[in-house]
């Protein structure tokens, strides 16, 4: 009855302050990530009907009662603080155990898709713990064998063996995007949702784009990865392969600073569920579709940790 009843209440946003008509927190102002969800989400209408009430409601709950106890979430999901999981909140940057929460977890769930975590792209694939120069020149047995470490510690936990691998790349602090090497359907994909750095770079010579050299890397680590597999891919100095290399793949770009790493996870959910990241129309699923507004996709992760943790 009481879901019922909250259903078919209306949200009311004021000047920052909102609630259910006819339910409204008593301390609202010890909520504030849930809050900012939902004045982002719903930004710019006065009153309208309020499309998960019941879903809204128990994540105020839940978030009262780790405002009450910030430490009652330590030791629920593996390296998740409440400082991790207020950077869901609406205008936040996600950090990175929130990000290798829902990597791993994800990944782990495909059965096929090795996810490794943040640090892999900043020891491996670039100079700089930054990532932001990609690097160059030689790369020697000691990395072939690092590589093949990192390969057996995330394998753990998959039950089948692996057909590609998701990286995420955390550059300087302030920007996430991704890489994507797929053997099944021979593809290495870099997935930015940078609107100027997409669309200046695609207009360049292959090159001069600002992803090329990273490409070069990818190329060398499928190699490497071949070899883990059992293949031959020989990607080096073969104009004959038949891989295909996008280092600015199409994606739905991200309508602030702040949204790239909601971006990023929801490009890992299209990875796994379609095997490319589809935009627009081309995705038939509601709840997988980008929009200029990813507070709604906050809200979901955010749900989804909290159901983890048992605290909804």
């Amino acid at each position: 009855m009481l879901t019922t009843w909250i259903s078919r209440r209306r949200l009311k946003v004021n000047g920052g302050l909102f609630g259910y008509q006819g339910y409204r927190p008593r301390q609202p102002n010890r909520a504030p990530e849930t809050f900012a969800l939902l004045k982002t989400y719903y930004r710019g209408r006065a009153t309208l009907y309020c499309p998960y009430p019941h879903i809204i409601y128990r994540l105020s709950a839940a978030i009262l009662t780790l405002s009450d106890d910030p430490n009652s979430i330590n030791g629920k999901l593996p390296f998740v603080t409440l400082a991790n999981l207020r950077t869901l909140s609406a205008g936040r940057w996600l950090d990175d155990e929130v990000v290798n929460y829902f990597v791993k977890k994800w990944c782990t769930q495909s059965g096929s898709t090795l996810g490794f975590n943040t640090f892999f792209a900043c020891k491996i694939l670039f100079q700089e713990p930054e990532c932001i120069n990609a690097r160059e020149g030689f790369f020697t047995d000691a990395d072939e064998n690092t590589v093949r470490r990192w390969c057996a510690k995330a394998a753990v936990s998959l039950n089948t063996e692996w057909d590609s691998v998701f990286i995420p790349i955390n550059e300087s602090s302030t920007h996430w995007y991704s890489a994507r090497i797929d053997f099944r359907v021979k593809r290495i994909d870099i997935f930015d949702s940078l609107r100027d750095r997409c669309i200046e770079n695609r207009q360049k010579p292959l090159l001069e784009r600002k992803n090329s050299k990273l490409m070069l890397v990818l190329m060398w680590l499928t190699d490497v990865l071949g070899r883990i597999r059992g293949e031959d891919t020989m990607l080096k100095n073969n104009p004959e392969s038949d891989w295909v290399c996008d280092p600015h793949y199409k994606v739905h770009f991200q309508a602030n600073s702040y949204d790239c790493g909601v971006h990023m996870l929801w490009h890992l959910r299209h990875l796994l569920e379609f095997r490319q990241v589809r935009v627009g129309a081309q995705c038939s699923s509601g709840h997988l579709r980008f929009n200029d507004s990813m507070a709604g996709k906050r809200l979901r992760l955010a749900q989804e940790m909290l159901t983890d943790a048992g605290l909804l």
